[in-house]
């Protein structure tokens, strides 16, 4: 069976990913984990120039586009901005944005200036390299049936307890003991997770090693990799949030913590 997983080679390479997760882009990436056009400059004095007067009749073609205004959500919360005409996710303003999980569960989150919410917020790059990768972990949500020859994730059942016990049975995987950690009003447990960077596997689709994840949404991360990850219940609903990086700056660990430990959640918008 083909798995429709998704291998991270950098953080560059994120610009690429789409919900099927087809392969990464390789356009300005390494192996483990994504540039935007600039804005076309006008010349108001020639335009002035080239525009006659209004006349006392104006018609819908004659008037002036106005761009779209990102209107703000209650409390000052931004919706995530639409794709640029190419397709690529444009850098944010620093914020608090909405990132939707489901039809009815929506997180929000403080973001720095120049993060990039690729796949419809799924992965919100910052510039120091850092990943966040947040989703809704429902009943397809699981841990590969093997992480090197069959990386399909098989569900694992639906709550916190059923996915951390899962990940830690995973002979491969090296995991830290399970520590309560609260997010927003959220309780959750917090994994540490490590592929051994002496790990061989030359023998893994990709040479890489399968992770926990949706169906769909699943990564393939190489040896060496190492990941913070958190199991929330959310009034029911399971939720991971994930946070890992290549290269990553100097306190970009820190700064990222930071962003887990401001999210809260609420009903989708």
């Amino acid at each position: 069976m083909t798995r429709p997983t998704k291998t991270l080679r950098t953080p560059i390479a994120l610009a690429a990913v789409s919900i099927l997760l087809a392969a990464c882009s390789e356009t300005a990436a390494n192996d483990d984990n994504e540039t935007v056009a600039d804005a076309p400059s006008s010349d108001t004095s020639r335009a002035e120039e080239a525009t006659p007067p209004a006349e006392e009749s104006s018609s819908p073609a004659e008037e002036t586009t106005i761009p779209a205004v990102q209107f703000a959500l209650p409390n000052g919360v931004l919706p995530l901005p639409p794709p640029d005409d190419e397709g690529e996710a444009p850098p944010l303003e620093a914020g608090r944005y909405q990132v939707a999980l489901n039809d009815a569960l929506a997180l929000e989150i403080d973001l720095p200036q120049g993060t990039y919410a690729h796949s419809e917020g799924l992965y919100l790059q910052m510039e120091d390299g850092t990943i966040l990768k947040v989703e809704h972990a429902g009943e397809e949500y699981g841990v590969p049936i093997h992480p090197c020859t069959d990386q399909f994730p098989a569900p694992v059942g639906p709550t916190v307890r059923d996915l951390v016990d899962a990940i830690r049975a995973e002979p491969l995987y090296r995991v830290s003991a399970p520590e309560p950690a609260g997010i927003g009003s959220a309780e959750s447990t917090h994994l540490e997770i490590r592929i051994p960077a002496g790990y061989n596997s030359d023998a893994c689709h990709g040479s890489e090693v399968g992770m926990p994840g949706n169906p769909s949404t699943s990564n393939n991360m190489a040896p060496g990799y190492l990941g913070d990850w958190w199991i929330l219940d959310v009034e029911g609903e399971r939720v991971v949030v994930q946070r890992f990086c290549d290269g990553c700056a100097t306190g970009a660990a820190d700064r990222a913590a930071t962003s887990v430990r401001n999210i809260t959640f609420s009903p989708a918008s």
